[in-house]
């Protein structure tokens, strides 16, 4: 059996993990997608767009790149949220740096699937939640995209900075047969949503990008007000009901819970 704190994690907990989090100046990537990226660093014939789709096969250095692009240095006057604009301002040469200094991949955490099945539910989640969040509004732009992508960051975060501690929320989901957010909401006190929403705003992309990631696994967010949000609690419930990605984890979604969604 999985031992579950009875009080719960003090404030002060909660806030020491979260400067944990902020700390962080980088999380695990493949090897060998930072591998093609230093060869299309390297190829003259690749463009902006053949590097932000290589990007885009890994959440973890997509996450890195906008942290760099929105990083004081640039002189941005609003937050980037594009991984094609954030190529574009960093350079084939800084990329590559980017992707050369990325900190190995380790071996899958215990019970966790295939890292294929993670990668396939981050892509799937960015593709729906790009054509949803257009069609909520044609003034979204290409985070929608990167936001889908990106949404469970929170989970490699957690793994990185509290490893025995997600290896028992693990244990706790499978043995309870839990969501993964319910297991880590009873042991941590806060989940993946939130985690990677405070990783988000630590490393400054967009502001909306951070309520939407945090907002994925909560109630229902009217798209009137917060299309982002919207668009990617559909997108997750979409791919989720399609069963793509690591469904031990992550249940495939109810009826009840389709029909509450205000899309």
């Amino acid at each position: 059996p999985v031992t579950v704190p009875e009080a719960g994690p003090t404030p002060g907990a909660l806030d020491r993990l979260r400067r944990r989090v902020a700390a962080l100046g980088g999380l695990p990537t493949l090897p060998a997608i930072a591998a093609e990226v230093l060869r299309a660093a390297r190829d003259p014939a690749a463009t902006v767009v053949d590097m932000a789709e290589r990007i885009a096969r890994d959440p973890p250095l997509a996450a890195r790149v906008l942290k760099v692009a929105n990083s004081t240095s640039y002189g941005m006057t609003r937050t980037v949220g594009s991984l094609s604009v954030a190529c574009v301002l960093l350079g084939m040469k800084r990329i590559a740096a980017i992707a050369a200094n990325a900190s190995t991949f380790r071996a899958p955490f215990a019970g966790v699937p295939p890292r294929e099945a993670l990668w396939e539910h981050a892509a799937a989640c960015a593709a729906a939640c790009d054509l949803i969040g257009r069609r909520l509004t044609p003034h979204i732009g290409a985070e929608a995209f990167v936001t889908g992508l990106i949404h469970d960051i929170g989970t490699t975060v957690l793994d990185a900075v509290l490893h025995e501690d997600f290896e028992r929320i693990l244990a706790l989901a499978a043995a309870e047969r839990l969501p993964l957010y319910e297991a880590e909401r009873r042991m941590l006190g806060t989940d993946h949503a939130q985690i990677g929403a405070w990783l988000a705003e630590a490393w400054n992309l967009p502001p909306q990008m951070a309520g939407a990631v945090a907002a994925h696994h909560g109630p229902p967010c009217d798209p009137g007000e917060a299309p982002l949000a919207a668009a990617l609690q559909a997108a997750d419930a979409a791919v989720r009901a399609a069963g793509l990605g690591f469904a031990r984890f992550a249940p495939p979604t109810s009826r009840s819970e389709i029909s509450a969604l205000p899309l």
